[in-house]
């Protein structure tokens, strides 16, 4: 394990064993803008070695841009997270992070909310009002019906 940076918040260092996450988020146009005005690379080639960096510390795909590691601790994910720059160029990661948090996941199997959530979940248990066709489910009653997916005259609402 590489050493301690010069400044580790308190916090990090009382948090229990368990499940860990990083998410983080890469500005497109200083990546990909032509010299000089940004680093002339593809955005997914930064994404590909910020995984590859991670996976290689124990990191696994959680979704999207978020990558766990069980079974460790908060200064682990710490150190890993804050030599994420090491994986890029000299100063890329700086200048094209958008964002990136730390997570502590203390019970992955409540908070994980998606199937609550998700059409036929508890909060949607059927459809309301009009949805493109190609976004239901089989077997999902459709009352009222889905919009057919050459809707016509069908005009975007302007609230979604």
């Amino acid at each position: 394990m590489a050493a301690l940076p010069h400044y580790v918040h308190p916090h990090i260092l009382n948090q229990v064993q368990g499940s860990f996450g990083i998410s983080y988020n890469i500005f497109t146009a200083p990546t990909e803008r032509d010299l000089p005005q940004g680093w002339y690379s593809y955005q997914r080639q930064t994404y590909r070695r910020l995984i590859r960096h991670l996976d290689m510390h124990g990191f696994h795909h959680h979704q999207y841009s978020d990558r766990r590691w069980d079974n460790t601790n908060a200064l682990a994910v710490y150190l890993v997270m804050v030599q994420l720059h090491l994986c890029l160029p000299p100063s890329k990661f700086a200048t094209t992070v958008k964002s990136i948090k730390m997570h502590h996941f203390t019970d992955l199997n409540v908070f994980d909310q998606t199937h609550e959530l998700i059409l036929g979940g508890f909060y949607s248990p059927q459809l309301v009002g009009y949805v493109p066709q190609g976004l239901v489910p089989a077997g999902v009653v459709l009352n009222p019906p889905a919009v057919p997916a050459n809707p016509g005259g069908f005009q975007r609402p302007v609230d979604t």
